[in-house]
């Protein structure tokens, strides 16, 4: 034991110093994965947030598309979701613009409509209005025609009984 009593006091020295060095390295990793980490998930969570604000138009931070682990699964992901957020506000758009012009064309069309019926209300007024002046003529016509009747029957009357008495004249 005395002749292994150095190596196993240097066994424990060097078993000391190995632990050591393997937990400052597992230190120094942990910071320098967890900084980086930290860094992507912070940038991540910006790019939600504007999002969630609906700020379609931000530009990311950073571009982790090229990364084939979670983070950049997460940042495609969330480019997948404002390309299809801004495509539907397109499409909304689009259809409001759309529905807008509809509802001009048929204002547009509903005047013309109203316009047109006040014109056809005016005709027909028109024409009835004519038609009673047209039977009211008629109706004078007539009177005259019967008195000019009642006239000519009274005078026809009277050249008959001129007649007669002229032909008695002349007989005596």
């Amino acid at each position: 034991d005395v002749v292994y009593a150095p190596i196993t006091e240097l066994s424990k020295i060097l078993l000391a110093m190995s632990v050591t060095i393997l937990i400052l390295c597992i230190l120094l990793l942990y910071f320098v994965f967890a900084r980086r980490l930290a860094a992507s998930i912070k940038s991540l969570q910006s790019d939600i947030g504007n999002l969630a604000n609906y700020d379609l138009a931000y530009t990311p931070k950073a571009d982790y598309s090229g990364r084939r682990d979670e983070i950049g699964d997460i940042y495609r992901s969330i480019e997948t979701l404002r390309t299809n957020l801004t495509n539907i506000v397109q499409s909304i758009n689009n259809h409001s613009q759309n529905t807008a012009a509809t509802a001009h064309d048929l204002t547009e069309t509903s005047q013309n409509t109203a316009n047109s019926s006040r014109e056809v209300t005016m005709a027909v007024s028109n024409i009835a209005n004519g038609a009673t002046s047209q039977a009211q003529d008629t109706q004078s016509a007539a009177e005259s025609i019967t008195h000019t009747q009642n006239l000519l029957t009274n005078s026809r009357s009277l050249l008959e009984s001129l007649i007669e008495a002229s032909s008695t004249m002349v007989i005596k």
